[in-house]
């Protein structure tokens, strides 16, 4: 039961209309029992793996916030200073045990469901020359919860609030429906305190979820799931494939990627936004960024966002990096030794990045290729402003921001991308030198139509990606378009309702061979 089948538009209905019936009290218990019935239809093997996570970091964050809550009244009754420095420490030492034994059992399950099928198929080919049957449950979206619950229980240790005492309020904000299948990665203070909320129904705001889930379906049955077989067929034929006909199926499978990935994202929002819920934005117009970190700032912005606050920091002021950093700053120089700090948490992020999307070397290779460019950039920040003014480049011209957008496109939309969506890391040298040195512009003429779209489908899908474009300028440029939309008069208004509505209806990408469930995110 994915996000775009009918089952689910009747449950999510149901849902809706019994969420507000009932008391405005209990319509968390009635988000609850919604999450874990479409946690259970995806699988019931899945729910005790949730609800272990669940429960380990409930019961872990309550210890933590109890040692906090002891220390701080056994402060509050001393008066010397070495006493109060013993209560300190003590707090901190048994807080900081509690909390690693927490994530480290936490997130072993998830590491070993990424690595214990490549690692057993490696062992037992090598020692007897075939691969064992092993049978790994991965829970659907553990990925998410997983980074979500461990976010939860390093707040409490570093006191941003207290633990949650409720543990069904705390297992909704773990199982949430809208967010399990591919996120964003909820924060406790941004998504479990708003269960605590009375939420009431409000017209304005139930239409606008509506059509911003709407506008999700879009992007992925009208895109998304349109240029995804051609992607798919081309790639499976690069060695026949002109250079000019891969550079334009790594485009589209840029736009399959994004509109895939943001429509779910759109729809959990939209659907969510019913209930009164917010969900944090995880795009921003990403394919407008004019640097690999803006990028990054854009694309799956809770993900960048988690490694910066739970990874990258921690790393920074770690006693190890800050120890080689004073090492480089005495013997290179102050910049050397703030840039030692940057790029040492830089190669952790990336390196758990590239893990977290995958365990393969085309993985690493996205990771390392990813990282590598923002180190660059990081290393070569003092030499931009003498550069562009040697080539004579205007950074504030029109010309030079267009350049830096189809720049970053290239170097986090074409090229990265290449090494995990070609067949092998090896294919993926052969069509990265195939855009570069065999354009065959001919022949592109002559095989695009042949592999699976024709002239229709191709001018169906560029429709939908120019009303794409349209909408991600007007969003640049700060319109609110629901709100927009809200002020115009009904019939103007549910003229574009009905379009888009329409749109979907008949453009949509269905019919044999059609899947619903296969979301990308989804794998990860």
């Amino acid at each position: 039961m994915t996000f775009i089948s009918f089952y689910f538009l009747v449950f999510l209905t149901a849902v809706a209309v019994v969420y507000f019936i009932v008391p405005a009290k209990a319509r968390w218990v009635v988000l609850l029992a919604a999450s874990l019935i479409f946690y259970a239809k995806a699988g019931l093997s899945y729910l005790p793996f949730m609800m272990g996570t669940a429960a380990i970091t409930y019961v872990g964050a309550r210890m933590i916030s109890g040692i906090h809550e002891r220390a701080a009244l056994a402060l509050a009754s001393e008066e010397r200073k070495d006493e109060k420095k013993a209560i300190r420490r003590k707090e901190k030492r048994s807080a900081r045990k509690v909390m690693w034994i927490v994530v480290a059992v936490v997130l072993a399950y998830l590491i070993y469901t990424k690595f214990a099928r490549k690692v057993a198929a490696l062992f037992f080919a090598a020692a007897s020359g075939g691969s064992p049957a092993l049978t790994v449950i991965i829970p659907l979206g553990i990925s998410y919860y997983t980074f979500s619950t461990i976010g939860y229980v390093l707040d409490v240790y570093w006191k941003r609030y207290p633990a949650e005492k409720n543990f069904f309020r705390y297992l909704l904000y773990v199982c949430y429906f809208p967010h399990i299948l591919q996120g964003p990665i909820a924060r406790y203070d941004r998504l479990g305190f708003q269960f605590r909320e009375l939420h009431y129904f409000d017209y304005r705001r139930v239409c606008f979820g509506v059509q911003l889930a709407l506008w999700g379906v879009f992007q992925k049955l009208v895109i998304a799931d349109r240029f995804g077989p051609f992607v798919t067929n081309v790639l499976a034929n690069y060695q026949n494939a002109s250079g000019s006909l891969l550079l334009f199926t790594m485009f589209l499978y840029a736009v399959q990627l994004y509109t895939d990935f943001s429509g779910c994202v759109d729809i959990a929002r939209g659907m969510s936004q019913i209930f009164g819920i917010e969900i944090e934005q995880n795009f921003r117009q990403p394919y407008f960024a004019t640097s690999v970190d803006d990028f990054w700032r854009r694309w799956h912005i809770t993900l960048g966002a988690w490694f910066r606050d739970y990874l990258y920091m921690p790393v920074s002021i770690s006693g190890f990096v800050k120890k080689f950093s004073r090492a480089m700053r005495k013997k290179f120089g102050a910049v050397a030794g703030q840039n030692t700090t940057t790029v040492c948490a830089l190669i952790l992020v990336w390196i758990a990045t590239g893990l977290w999307h995958g365990t393969g070397w085309n993985y690493m290779l996205w990771g390392a290729w990813q990282g590598g460019i923002i180190i660059l950039s990081v290393i070569l920040k003092p030499v931009y402003p003498k550069m562009l003014k040697v080539l004579h480049f205007d950074p504030d011209s029109p010309e030079f921001h267009v350049f830096r957008i189809l720049r970053t496109f290239l170097l986090c939309g074409i090229i990265p991308r290449t090494f995990v969506k070609a067949p092998s890391l090896g294919a993926a040298a052969v069509i990265l030198k195939k855009m570069l040195t065999s354009p065959g512009l001919g022949v592109f003429r002559h095989t695009v139509f042949t592999y699976g779209l024709g002239k229709m489908e191709f001018l169906i899908g560029f429709a939908g990606l120019f009303l794409l474009f349209l909408t991600s300028v007007m969003k640049e440029r700060g319109w609110q378009i629901r709100a927009h939309l809200a002020g115009r008069n009904l019939v103007f208004r549910w003229s574009i309702y009905l379009f888009l509505f329409f749109f979907v209806i008949l453009c949509g990408k269905y019919g044999p061979g059609y899947n619903a469930a296969s979301f990308i995110y989804m794998g990860f």
